[in-house]
């Protein structure tokens, strides 16, 4: 059974990546989940994403568990450098090396924190250029294109109340950021996911949920 936030719904369609961008929620609290490999967790959150000391944290309360933490410093993303720490972020590492194809699973969870840091630069570039910097993004035959670090192009659609930006890291992987619509402030559920080219994305080895009912960008 799906989460379902109780914030009170009036949507309101995006239209530019710079709109999909300011309604993803990275400072607020809400419901969450995450699975990586057969690791399931659902938990309450409260996470803050401190955009001057560029580091994001988000404090997860697990069933039996209670809360855990897990921090990730991005001032050097843009150079495939991000630090993270906290004890969610062992569980996860720790999980990784119990598997049986854990060198493989480890980078997975690397790549995809690395990824995740560089998305928080570039965010937060975006979302300052709305205020006069040069715009990263453009339309062309109906598809917008953005400018990614490290001159990659990240591809943003919208279709049926979703809209996705999709951002390739090689030839096997795409790292994805997805926003269902939900108040006229923020999407009602953020999905950051890991994709393999080459499996259903609704198998992909890591993914974050995401479901607001406070949102504090």
């Amino acid at each position: 059974m799906g989460l379902v936030s109780c914030a009170h719904v009036v949507q309101k369609k995006t239209r530019t990546p710079e709109e999909f961008l300011k309604k993803i929620c990275l400072s607020g609290s809400g419901k969450g989940r995450l699975e990586f490999l057969s690791e399931k967790y659902r938990f309450s959150y409260d996470s803050s994403n401190d955009i001057k000391e560029k580091r994001w944290t988000l404090a997860v309360n697990v069933p039996l568990l209670g809360e855990e933490v897990v921090e990730l410093n991005y001032v050097k993303a843009a150079e495939e450098n991000v630090q993270v720490n906290g004890a969610f972020y062992e569980r996860l590492e720790d999980a990784a090396k119990e598997s049986s194809q854990d060198k493989y699973q480890l980078e997975m969870l690397n790549s995809y924190l690395k990824t995740f840091g560089k998305f928080l630069v570039w965010s937060n570039d975006i979302r300052d250029q709305i205020n006069g910097k040069k715009n990263r993004c453009k339309l062309n035959n109906g598809v917008w294109s953005c400018s990614f670090l490290n001159n990659k192009n990240a591809v943003f659609n919208m279709q049926m109340g979703l809209s996705t930006l999709e951002i390739p890291l090689d030839d096997k992987m795409i790292f994805k950021v997805e926003g269902n619509e939900g108040t006229e402030n923020f999407y009602e559920q953020v999905t950051l996911r890991l994709v393999e080219r080459s499996r259903n994305p609704s198998s992909s080895g890591i993914y974050l949920e995401m479901y607001p009912t406070e949102c504090h960008n």
